[in-house]
């Protein structure tokens, strides 16, 4: 699971273990160079949890093309309900990010 820290304006990335719970790795950014090398030095990784972020998208798709990612749960119910962090309907809703919903 990699979750997002806000320390002032900047954003550091948590690396849990989904079965442990325990954090493995603390990354310095968010969207950068950190986050890369750490996924490159990772291939092993089967499945992402993750937050909507489009960085943990596009670096993921790009590094480990064929993990499976899932949207974390806070997440997904945001997503489906189009609301922004203050709890208010976002105004443009068009511009979210896809769901997509497998059950298995």
């Amino acid at each position: 699971m990699i979750l997002p820290i806000k320390k002032g304006k900047d954003y550091m990335s948590v690396v849990v273990d989904q079965m442990t719970h325990i954090p493995i790795a603390l990354l310095e950014d968010r969207n950068g160079e950190a986050l890369d090398n750490w996924l490159i030095r990772n291939p092993q990784i089967q499945y992402i949890t993750r937050d909507r972020g489009r960085c943990f998208t596009e670096a993921i798709n790009r590094i480990i093309p064929g993990v499976t990612q899932i949207c974390d749960r806070f997440h997904l119910i945001k997503n489906m309900t189009g609301h922004d962090d203050t709890g208010n309907r976002e105004n443009n809703p068009s511009d979210q990010e896809k769901v997509q919903i497998r059950i298995s």
